[in-house]
């Protein structure tokens, strides 16, 4: 499989899960991914190493409080149970389809 490279300047913006691939497990909709740390790998390419998953159905804090409550509260049921293998699968995912290029200085 040829990997996709993220230049340095898009290496934090979200990557859209396929719907195949995996769906928030409290609600069924679609994620992203931002990434937030990356794994050099032995030939010195860059993968994956955490992301923030975000559920599309997340609603926004600032307009209404009420209801990003309620969906945190669905949303944080037994995480390593349901969230846990989720997030393993999307960054499995991520890592067999991409590298990032990552802004080293030299000799770092």
């Amino acid at each position: 499989m040829i990997l996709t490279l993220i230049s340095a300047d898009k290496v934090s913006d979200p990557i859209q899960i396929p719907e195949e691939v995996a769906v928030c497990p409290y609600c069924k909709a679609k994620l992203s991914v931002q990434p937030d740390s990356w794994t050099q790998n032995d030939d010195g390419s860059w993968s994956l190493d955490m992301g923030h998953g975000e559920c599309a159905a997340e609603p926004d804090m600032e307009e209404d409080e009420e209801a990003w409550e309620t969906w945190l509260a669905n949303h944080s049921i037994e995480p390593y149970t349901y969230q846990l293998p989720v997030d393993m699968k999307v960054t499995a995912w991520i890592n067999e389809r991409y590298r990032f290029e990552m802004d080293v200085p030299e000799g770092e």
